[in-house]
């Protein structure tokens, strides 16, 4: 799991971050593999996969001062946490577009090579920027 897929995921936090990871801590079996990572911004970062039954896991959890992110890289979902005192918090999930970026990669190859048309795919862009937006202070 850690080579498979962990590898992929710390990948997609040094992207996004562009930080300097301070400390990590890991925890790992052959199916199930945790990390905790802190950057240089003040910034945690958790990145959890596993495949051990009946729980399958794949999870990027980002804890600023003022919030918490959570990512299901499984189903595709993002959730924002916000303190609201010490007691409680506001959730809100954040629409994330989780249409299969592969295969529209695929049909614009294709478009390319029926009728020259070609067209910009590039997804990493945008989810940096999603992110830088979702991490500015409040």
């Amino acid at each position: 799991v850690s080579l498979d897929l962990s590898v992929h995921d710390l990948d997609l936090v040094e992207y996004l971050f562009d930080k300097q990871v301070t400390k990590v801590d890991r925890i790992m079996t052959t199916e199930h593999s945790m990390y905790q990572m802190e950057l240089d911004n003040n910034i945690s970062v958790g990145v959890t996969s596993s495949w051990l039954f009946p729980f399958r896991r794949r999870k990027i959890e980002v804890l600023t001062s003022k919030k918490l992110y959570e990512a299901n890289l499984i189903d595709k979902s993002l959730y924002e946490y916000t303190a609201i005192d010490n007691t409680c918090c506001n959730m809100k999930r954040v629409w994330v577009d989780n249409s299969d970026s592969l295969s529209a990669q695929l049909v614009s190859f294709i478009r390319y090579i029926n009728n020259g048309e070609a067209e910009s795919l590039c997804t990493s862009d945008t989810a940096k920027g999603v992110l830088t937006w979702l991490l500015m202070p409040v």
